[in-house]
């Protein structure tokens, strides 16, 4: 059990930029680990990981990291709309 917490401590921490031989890249990103720790990389274990590296996750995860400028970003979009539409029915009166 030592092993597998060892390797989800280490997967935790793995970030891999996305493209062609991902599991080459993940199982080169883990050096430190013995031959039959490498064992333990099966396909679930991959799969994990390409989840984990996807941009749809990663994306996911700064937002929820980041719920303040989400905030910052909404309100300031709905003080543009309204700036907006406000200038727009100006220029309707003045026509």
């Amino acid at each position: 059990m030592s092993k597998l917490s060892k390797i989800l401590k280490i997967a935790k921490d793995i970030s891999i930029k996305p493209g062609e031989n991902l599991e080459e890249k993940i199982i080169e990103r883990i050096e430190n680990l013995k031959e039959e720790e490498r064992d333990l990389l099966d396909e679930n274990f991959l799969n994990f990981l390409k989840k984990e590296n996807s941009r749809v996750h990663l994306f996911g995860k700064k937002v929820r990291e980041n719920k303040g400028l989400i905030i910052f970003f909404s309100i300031f979009a709905a003080t543009l709309t309204a700036f907006l539409i406000a200038e727009y029915r100006n220029y309707k009166k003045s026509k």
